[in-house]
């Protein structure tokens, strides 16, 4: 019988913290910058720990929740979930849009819940405050006041866990807007159907749109990259922009512990490229939810043709519960903010290549994993529901093997105090990597014409 032991041992735990919480644990950090949980297994607690985790229990999947959530009300695409409206948007009133890594759309939606008095509060990532040198840099706090919502904007490419923020909210009486990346949003769905007061604690889910989970260490290879030696990271912005940039572009904002500042191009660092894989999650090469199925809305960046001019962002929105339907469809009539109606293959276009990696790739993952005989957490995908040919296959492994090697890479390089003994090995399967998409795109554009 599979349990979290599984999921622990097999590499395949997110770290949302749900385990943690329903047993009084607590959630650490590996030497790899991954939350891992530091929980005792008692035979009472087994079944709820096993139905809280997000990689057991496939009959809970993305699907099952979501029906019941909005069948009703919504229509269903195989890629999107259920959706009721989709469009392409941004914040036309303050300053979202400047402050968002891209529409501003995320930040407005929570600020507007909590002016309507929809909710008393927002569980949602910012800076962790007072942090050591070898802890993370951010964590989930509860914002109670406009401010705190605004200082939290952008995109935080980080690991996090929330059993302490639901160790604080259980006894209150109070509600909350959740954010957080599929997973986690999927994480918070299972506690709700184990305990029914957080679905009255927590009335509102919100996705964002996830290419992949990313630890702390791959923050500290940014810092190094740049030149800033690991711990002496004080803060970062993973997506500064301008109306000068072009949206597409990762500029980082670095400050070290003495004040000196950096900007610079993620992609010009070993391993700084987002989609190349470097130092993600193991557990993100199992994950088959791109947009977040199971939250009352979703966000993200439309990355369409049509929109590559607009230098400040643009959001892909995805609605599923009718009151925030509602508060956007209002706020556009009142000119706040700027909506497009797009069409499904539209959303699905503007983020085409998370697809075909949770797709096509994890269909060819499970099959080596079947190869193999190993375990590994039941997906909606299986291992013969695609056929990848041989340069996406060599595509997905080459990935696989940046993704694993970077870890390990890394702590040789922390132990040697080194960041060569990172940066060279792993530039040389980086630009593998390079090659293979640059061939892989050459042969579409021909088989096109």
């Amino acid at each position: 019988m599979t349990s979290i032991n599984n999921v622990i041992n097999g590499g395949y735990c997110v770290g949302c913290g749900n385990c943690a919480f329903l047993t009084k644990g607590k959630m650490n950090i590996n030497e790899y910058g991954e939350y891992v949980p530091n929980i005792e297994l008692k035979t009472n607690y087994k079944d709820e720990i096993n139905r809280s985790c997000p990689s057991l229990h496939p009959e809970i999947n993305e699907y099952e929740i979501s029906n019941k959530l909005y069948s009703k009300n919504c229509s269903y695409d195989d890629h999107l979930g259920y959706y009721n409206q989709l469009y392409a948007g941004h914040v036309v009133e303050g300053d979202f849009r400047t402050n968002g890594s891209s529409g501003g759309m995320g930040t407005w939606i929570l600020i507007e819940l909590l002016k309507q008095k929809l909710i008393d509060g927002v569980i949602l990532v910012a800076k962790k405050e007072k942090r050591k040198d070898k802890e993370p840099f951010f964590e989930y706090k509860i914002s109670k006041n406009f401010d705190e919502i605004k200082n939290a904007s952008k995109s935080k490419y980080h690991v996090v866990e929330f059993s302490k923020i639901l160790n604080l909210i259980q006894n209150k009486n109070e509600k909350y807007a959740f954010i957080g990346i599929p997973c986690m949003c999927k994480s918070i769905r299972r506690i709700q159907l184990i305990n029914k007061e957080f679905s009255i604690k927590i009335p509102y889910v919100i996705s964002l749109i996830c290419g992949h989970l990313k630890s702390v260490n791959w923050t500290f290879s940014l810092a190094w990259g740049s030149g800033i030696e690991p711990y002496k990271l004080e803060t970062l912005d993973y997506r500064t922009k301008s109306k000068d940039t072009n949206p597409r572009s990762y500029i980082l904002k670095l400050q070290s512990k003495d004040n000196k500042t950096k900007f610079i191009n993620s992609k010009n660092i070993a391993g700084g490229k987002f989609n190349s894989g470097a130092m993600m999650l193991n557990a993100c090469n199992y994950c088959d939810d791109v947009v977040g199925e199971t939250s009352d809305l979703t966000i993200g960046d439309a990355w369409l043709e049509k929109y590559k001019k607009e230098n400040m962002g643009k959001n892909l929105i995805i609605t599923r519960n009718s009151t925030i339907n509602k508060i956007i469809k209002n706020a556009e009539k009142e000119q706040r903010i700027s909506l497009d109606q797009i069409t499904t293959k539209e959303a699905i276009d503007s983020q085409i290549g998370c697809f075909n990696q949770r797709r096509q790739g994890l269909s060819y993952r499970l099959k080596i994993k079947e190869k193999k005989s190993e375990w590994v957490p039941k997906k909606r995908v299986s291992a013969n529901d695609f056929k990848p040919n041989m340069l996406r296959k060599l595509i997905f492994k080459t990935r696989m093997e940046i993704s694993s090697k970077s870890r390990e890479l890394f702590i040789k390089s922390l132990k040697q105090n080194n960041y060569e003994v990172y940066k060279k090995p792993l530039s040389k399967i980086l630009f593998k990597l390079r090659f293979l998409e640059i061939l892989n795109r050459i042969i579409i554009k021909i088989t096109k014409t």
